[in-house]
């Protein structure tokens, strides 16, 4: 994920090239608050939410996410040293398995902590 020039939330999901699936929002972050985004995976559709808020999807039939000999990465584009994410990562979580949101929902607003159920969990500071 990243915010392009445009101000939009991009998400790119596989490889580059033909089996790519990049989700462009059709809403624009133009401040410096604080914002929740998420990326679902549900059956073959993709969704990214801003602030609890569907705003893009994308078709992922047939797609593995993310099938890929580059390094995964938060802030970041894996091993590469270039599109770095300038802002704050406050937490970021990775569920596998579990499509935790498939309509609108209202943000958490406390820290996830560490429940059994929250996936790979990374709380920054």
């Amino acid at each position: 994920m990243t915010i392009h020039a445009t101000n939009k939330l991009y998400s790119y999901l596989g490889y580059s090239g033909e089996n790519a699936v990049v989700i462009v929002s059709t809403g624009t972050i133009t401040d410096t608050n604080l914002h929740h985004i998420a990326l679902v995976r549900y059956g073959n559709t993709a969704t990214q939410y801003i602030d609890g808020v569907a705003d893009g999807t994308g078709d992922v039939t047939g797609l593995t996410l993310n099938n890929s000999a580059n390094k995964w990465g938060i802030g970041r584009a894996g091993e590469y040293a270039s599109n770095i994410f300038d802002g704050w990562v406050d937490e970021h979580r990775f569920s596998k398995g579990i499509a935790r949101w498939t309509t609108n929902f209202t943000p958490p607003t406390v820290a996830y902590g560490e429940a059994a159920d929250t996936g790979n969990f990374f709380h920054f500071f």
